[in-house]
């Protein structure tokens, strides 16, 4: 976020040389007529190429003018409908001339600017919801939020010599029950979900809805030989659902879990592990 800002007013601070090179240089040519109105609009031209098409093409816009120029300007055989008549003293084109250099640079480094700015403000946006995205019935992380969590156990594991299992379940039927009983009863039934893996699971572990009717949990210095007593504890506790009317409804779940090896070079595969488990259930 500081080098977001940062950006800003640096970005800010060459907008205002911007303007003062062409503020001044206006008022330069002002009294020139014809001439100092066709080079200020060369160099609203060259702010522009560089605006537009950053500082490569701004200064090679530059050199050409300056090509053009100076050969009008030098050169007395040329055809007289591209001299550039020689009213305005030499000293304020060379003047003119600078400040038409300074501008393609600063133009074109604005443009640039530009480009990061965006740039860094959508891998901020992107950064804020991988952090704070959260579900907002379950309270549980969303699944970018597992990826990340993911990826930080997997390196600290490898770096400390730590382990940490994983757990992934998804419920059968979730659309069939939602279009059976409403979506108030979806809502108590995701409630009543996240209540009884919170009662199951130790604050150090991360619960995740992977998606509407998925669930994964990182059980963080855990070996994988107690992975099935987290799994068999949480689906005793969650297979009958009550509703509202008292009567009770049977749910299934298809498990898949994977663990930290030292031998697994990505973290994405003790996801991809445990998802093939669960969609192999399913099928």
């Amino acid at each position: 976020m500081q080098k977001l800002f940062h950006n800003r007013r640096y970005m800010l601070f060459l907008f205002f040389i911007f303007i003062c090179i062409v503020s001044g240089t206006t008022f330069m040519l002002a009294p020139y007529g014809q001439t100092g109105v066709l080079l200020f609009i060369l160099l609203l031209f060259v702010g522009a190429v560089g605006l537009f098409l950053g500082t490569i093409a701004s200064l090679g816009v530059t050199l050409v003018l300056y090509f053009v120029i100076g050969s009008s300007y030098f050169w007395a055989t040329l055809p007289a409908s591209i001299v550039i008549q020689t009213e305005i003293p030499f000293f304020l084109l060379v003047i003119w001339m600078t400040g038409l250099l300074l501008i393609a640079l600063f133009s074109g480094v604005c443009a640039t600017r530009v480009t990061i700015l965006f740039r860094e403000k959508e891998l901020l946006e992107e950064q804020i919801r991988t952090v704070v995205a959260t579900d907002p019935i379950t309270g549980f992380d969303n699944a970018s939020r597992l990826m990340f969590e993911l990826e930080a156990e997997f390196s600290r594991s490898k770096r400390y010599s730590r382990t940490f299992s994983f757990l992934m379940f998804k419920m059968r039927n979730y659309d069939q029950f939602r279009q059976l009983y409403g979506e108030m009863e979806e809502r108590r039934l995701l409630h009543h979900l996240s209540e009884r893996i919170y009662a199951h699971t130790r604050k150090s572990d991360m619960r995740f809805r992977v998606d509407k009717d998925t669930f994964a949990i990182i059980l963080t210095d855990t070996p994988f030989e107690h992975v099935h007593i987290v799994q068999e504890k949480i689906d005793e506790d969650i297979r009958t659902f009550r509703l509202r009317n008292n009567k009770l409804v049977t749910l299934t779940f298809d498990y898949g879990d994977s663990h930290f090896d030292d031998t697994l070079e990505n973290y994405e595969d003790i996801f991809v592990d445990a998802k093939e488990q669960v969609d192999q259930n399913v099928s």
